[in-house]
Parts: C-alpha cells; sequence; structure tokens
C-alpha cells in the first residue's frame, strides 16, 4: 500500500502531540505513575468537540495509582473486565483516562510469545489525535511474525485485503515494565514508542502506545485471527 511522506510526517506528529505540560521528555520506560488527565468533554452535548487540550492534567485530580503502590495486576474477575471492555470499546463519546487506566491496571501481564499473530485493531474514543491519524492509514490491525519481527501498522487494502503499512517502519517485543508491572510490548525500531499489552482473554488484548515526551498514552485493543486470516 503506498503511502506518501506527508501521511508519515503527520502520523508521527499526532502520536507525539501529547506531550508534558513542562514540555520536558519522559525517560524512564517505567511509567508506573505517569500524567494523564479525564475525558475533555465529559458532560458535553453528544458530537461536541473537546476543549481542553490532551496534555492538561488537574492538579486536583491524580491519575489512577498516582503517588500511591504499584498496581494489582490481573485483579478483576474475567467477567467483570470484560464487560467493561465491551462497555468502553462501544462507546460513541469519549471515554475518560481514569476509566482506561482502571481496566489496564486490572488486566493481567503477557509474555511476548503469547502476542505473536494477526490481530484485528480498534481504538478507544478519548481524543487523542492519533485515533484521526489511525484512520487515515486505514490501520485494522498488527503483526507479530516471531518476537523480533513485527509489523505495527497493518492497513486495508482497496481489494478488502490486509497489507502491510510502511508508514511507522517495523518493531520487535520483548517485556517492559509499565506502570509497576513487566508485560509484553512492542518497541518500534525506529521511533521512541512502546506499545505495551495486558490481556483480556486468550484471544482479546488491551494495548497503550506510549510515545516518549506524551502525558497520555492511544489507547487501543487488539482481537487474534485465525492463521492466515484476509
Amino acid at each position: 500500500m503506498h503511502t506518501s511522506f506527508a501521511i508519515l510526517a503527520s502520523l508521527t506528529i499526532a502520536i507525539g502531540a501529547c506531550s508534558t505540560p513542562d514540555g520536558q521528555a519522559v525517560t524512564s520506560h517505567d511509567t508506573s505513575t505517569p500524567s494523564r488527565t479525564p475525558a475533555t468533554n465529559e458532560g458535553a452535548p453528544s458530537g461536541q468537540a473537546a476543549t481542553t487540550p490532551c496534555n492538561t492534567v488537574p492538579d486536583d485530580k491524580p491519575g489512577p495509582n498516582q503517588g500511591g503502590s504499584a498496581p494489582d495486576a490481573g485483579s478483576g474477575s474475567l467477567i467483570d473486565v470484560q464487560a467493561r471492555f465491551d462497555e468502553l470499546a462501544a462507546a460513541t463519546t469519549q471515554v475518560s483516562y481514569d476509566a482506561l487506566f482502571e481496566l489496564f491496571d486490572s488486566l493481567s501481564p503477557i509474555e511476548p510469545a503469547f502476542m505473536i499473530g494477526e490481530w484485528e485493531g480498534g481504538v478507544f474514543l478519548t481524543g487523542h489525535p492519533g485515533e484521526q491519524q489511525l484512520k487515515l492509514v486505514n490501520w485494522v490491525g498488527k503483526r507479530f511474525t516471531d518476537e523480533d519481527d513485527v509489523n505495527p501498522i497493518i492497513s486495508r487494502a482497496l481489494n478488502g485485503t490486509r497489507k502491510v503499512n510502511p508508514v511507522l517502519g517495523t518493531a520487535r517485543l520483548r517485556s517492559v515494565r509499565y506502570r509497576g508491572v513487566s508485560t509484553a510490548t512492542m518497541l518500534y525500531d525506529q521511533h521512541p514508542i512502546l506499545d505495551h499489552f495486558r490481556k483480556v482473554s486468550d484471544d482479546l488484548v488491551v494495548g497503550a502506545m506510549d510515545k516518549k515526551g506524551d502525558s497520555v498514552p492511544l489507547f487501543f485493543y487488539l482481537r487474534r485471527l485465525p492463521t492466515a486470516a484476509p
């Protein structure tokens, strides 16, 4: 699939558009107490644009686990986390970062080998600019051939097939500590971006795309596809 340099530039900029309020870059992968913001249009009429920038974090609203101990990973029951996932993924208006961090922290960590295969992807609606940029490249998922051979962007071609899109290059899988827990993480080869994964079920994971310098991640999810999916 042909992708212009303009789309590459816009996608890279959008994913990194949420910077820390003081402009300082994040220097550690162990972000157990990351800054984040609640949904920007809570209480607004449906369809109304958000008015608060994604890097605004009110001082009186600390994020989940902020200033506390490591999150209790995998503490939710399977029924509870599946129901909560379904609710947040089906939302048609922006959901809060509080709710997504709470869901993420309740999920179990996984080993890199768990991610091998083809996955269909979707995003949670938070107002993060990366959501629209992924639409521009017709992103539909990821491909993990092995732990050193990963294609982060799989796009839907005009004929309906899944095609590797080189817009963000390649990646690899490793275990990385994030929010106090080591879990399977996709490290981009050419960008300071890490996608951390937690398990909802054997065929469903939630991901947090964590870019250096951002105050909040892009939350997304992946559903495992059968082998040789079209």
